[in-house]
């Protein structure tokens, strides 16, 4: 460790919202939820503009960590942004914490400001207090069910319902952050241009116009819901203070460096996903205006929610992976953990997003889990959801023994997803459909070690009313394993081929050799069952031609 004996302390400061999700995801209302997202960044930058004796050394989403460059006292300092914070309109809907500490080198301020910042999690409500207003209020908000509401007939198509101020103020910020959004975020990317034609398109109003309709009765009206999370990127930037040995200024530069990297990947990363879905046609035309089919709900630091339409959410989430492959920052590599969840647009956003973030955090805990880029799905087939956020019960209670079989997936970049449907018009779902019914009743162990029936195991399996002494659960049994040997017989080898080379998991220290799904093992056809539809599914919007028009978004 440097000796630090003799080195002068310095004074740091940090604005962070704490305890944010409960006010973040309080109602299902797209605009509420972007609004309130952007409005608690927006804060974090207004501080890091408006105070001059503030340098700025890192700002995330939610947070702001800033050197007091002069001998003002920093409790007075901290209070004045604490004043404007609770003072303002908007950021008074939030709950932000602002802390000083002086410490002799960054890396021991941040991990003090760090400390401080979880006692203040713990210390207050998850809820910011609602504000006293001077008329009486008329009832419950009607889009989050518990603040106070106060006026009625404020947002579009709620002439009879009762809003809260906080619901309107954070509605009223998300429509006007629709498109400003991406503008604001592509200035980072050095892949715009100012021949980009970002300002043609528009973007969906609501979730029911997001997902669209679909030729395929499965996937109309639906939509994919991927949230992202970095894996390691705080200990990488630790590592990184750690190597400049105790010097302040290398420190701070090393994370000023880190941010400025992180910032222009995701902005870059922003500019190719536009590309992406312009280019497959995940728009809308009404009238004179191309609508992009895309929802973005957090947008910042190592984390994000997107939401698109599920007949291109497995290409949504191929195309983040392939653009993070082999990521590093400053040298340092880092990967992602993903969840993604289709379900219909009527699904609780709320819900559907607390579920794609379970299952990213579900990743991160299983066994290196962090050391790839890995990602879990959810299919939810109707309005219905999971109403105790308990995963593990979850999948034990829909897939019984097969539940401990589900393990975090690895998406291989380089295969084709659009060799897929030719392949899987040859297996009817209701055969594997009935297959897995079957599977789940039955021990793993023993489906894994099926071998080839023989001619006298499938008449024996053969229900006789003239034998009254068989085993009818023995029969039955017998039953199973024909139809399994079978079913897998029948599936054509390129499309096991593919689906083995997209869906592997990543080898781990224990483990030297990539370990493939298998036709063999119940897991393949479960899996397979799930993902039929959002596999390969066809574009809605395609025509025979695609004009360079309307492929706009092209890199420089």
């Amino acid at each position: 460790m440097p000796n630090t004996e003799h080195i002068e302390q310095a004074n740091y400061l940090k604005v962070e919202a704490i305890n944010i999700y409960k006010t973040l995801l309080d109602t299902n209302q797209l605009s509420v939820i972007r609004g309130s997202s952007h409005i608690i960044k927006e804060a974090i930058n207004e501080i890091s503009s408006s105070y001059t004796q503030l340098d700025e050394i890192t700002v995330g989403g939610s947070i702001g960590v800033f050197k007091i460059l002069t001998k003002e006292d920093p409790h007075a300092i901290s209070h004045q942004i604490l004043s404007q914070l609770c003072e303002h309109p908007l950021y008074k809907l939030f709950t932000f914490s602002v802390d000083t500490v002086a410490a002799k080198s960054y890396l021991e301020a941040k991990e003090k400001l760090i400390a401080l910042g979880r006692l203040h999690q713990m210390r207050h409500l998850t809820y910011p207090t609602p504000q006293h207003l001077q008329q009486p209020e008329q009832g419950i908000c009607a889009y989050n069910g518990f603040l106070p509401g106060y006026e009625k007939g404020r947002l579009p198509g709620s002439k009879d319902f009762i809003a809260s101020p906080s619901v309107i103020s954070r509605f009223n910020k998300g429509r006007e952050l629709r498109s400003k959004l991406y503008q604001d975020e592509l200035n980072d990317s050095i892949a715009i241009t100012q021949g980009s034609q970002l300002n043609n398109y528009h973007f969906s109003e609501n979730l029911e116009q997001l997902a669209g309709s679909h030729r395929n009765i499965m996937l109309s009206g639906k939509v994919a819901v991927i949230y992202v999370d970095g894996n390691r990127f705080s200990k990488a930037q630790r590592e990184l203070l750690l190597a400049a040995s105790g010097k302040t200024d290398q420190e701070i530069q090393k994370q000023k460096d880190f941010d400025k990297e992180l910032r222009k990947s995701r902005a870059d990363y922003l500019h190719s996903l536009l590309a992406f879905l312009v280019e497959n046609k995940a728009y809308i035309e009404e009238s004179d205006r191309k609508i992009i089919q895309l929802e973005t709900l957090l947008w910042g630091g190592d984390e994000m929610t997107i939401v698109v339409p599920a007949w291109i959410g497995f290409k949504t989430l191929q195309h983040f992976f392939k653009s993070f492959e082999n990521f590093s920052i400053c040298g340092k590599p880092l990967s992602h953990a993903a969840g993604i969840v289709f379900c219909r647009a009527s699904t609780p956003i709320t819900k559907s997003q607390h579920l794609a973030i379970d299952l990213a955090d579900r990743v991160k805990e299983t066994p290196n889990g962090r050391d790839h880029n890995l990602f879990d799905y959810a299919v939810l087939e109707s309005v219905d959801y999971m109403t105790d956020n308990d995963l593990n019960s979850f999948w034990k209670t829909q897939y019984l023994g097969l539940a401990k079989q589900r393990v975090p997936l690895y998406i291989n970049t380089k295969s084709n997803l659009e060799d897929f449907s030719q392949h899987l018009e040859a297996l009817p779902r209701s055969a594997i459909y009935h297959l897995v019914k079957l599977l789940i009743q039955r021990p793993v162990d023993e489906l894994c070690t099926l071998s080839n029936i023989t001619q006298e195991q499938r008449t024996k399996a053969k229900p006789s009313n003239s034998q009254p002494n068989v085993d009818r659960q023995a029969q039955l049994t017998e039953h199973i394993n024909i139809e399994y040997s079978d079913l897998t017989k029948r599936i054509d080898p390129s499309l096991l081929a593919l689906f083995e080379a997209l869906f592997t998991q990543k080898p781990n220290k224990d483990q030297p050799t990539s370990r493939q799904l298998k036709r063999t093992h119940p897991i393949f056809w479960l899996h397979l069952l799930e993902l039929y539809d959002y596999l390969d599914p066809e574009n809605p919007n395609q025509t025979e031609a695609t004009t360079t028009q309307e492929v706009s978004y092209e890199r420089a």
